[in-house]
Order: C-alpha cells, then structure tokens, then sequence
C-alpha cells in the first residue's frame, strides 16, 4: 500500500518554515496559516485571470490551477492532521 505525501513533503519552503519537523509535531494552526495563505493565492489568482487578457489570460489560468492544487494540498495536509493517527 502506497502513503500519500503530504503539502510539507511535497513543498520545500513550507518543510523549511516548519523546521523539518514531523507533521505530528506541527500545530495545527500553522497548517491552518498554510491553507489560508493557499486560499487567499489562489482567489488573487483568479482575479488575475478574470482580468487577463489575449495570451495573458493563457497563463494566468495555468498560474490559477497551480494555485488550486496548491490549495487543495493545503487542506488535505490539514485534514489529515486534523483526523489525527
């Protein structure tokens, strides 16, 4: 059976900000930080892309999906914590 890699593995700065340590000994609310920062990129995003325009607004969807799956991570991450062992 596979694991699931977490947000904190699969994002360097976030394994930095949180001094490398295990994910059950990060408090819950820095991983809740980590989503609400994911979510208010991700709604910046999406207002980039609403306002962009010709080949702009290409790139500003690729940069607004990248910023969802950054989001979705987050909350996962979350959860995951949350549910506890």
């Amino acid at each position: 059976m596979g694991t699931r890699s977490t947000l904190i593995e699969t994002e360097p700065l976030l394994l930095s900000a949180v001094s490398r340590r295990s994910q059950e000994d990060i408090p819950a609310i820095e991983l809740w930080d980590a989503w609400v920062f994911a979510e208010v990129e991700t709604d910046l995003a999406l207002d980039t892309w609403n306002g962009a325009a010709g080949e702009d607004k290409r790139n500003a969807y690729a940069a607004y999906v990248a910023a969802l799956d950054r989001e979705e991570k987050a909350a996962d991450t979350l959860a995951l914590r949350l549910a506890g062992p």
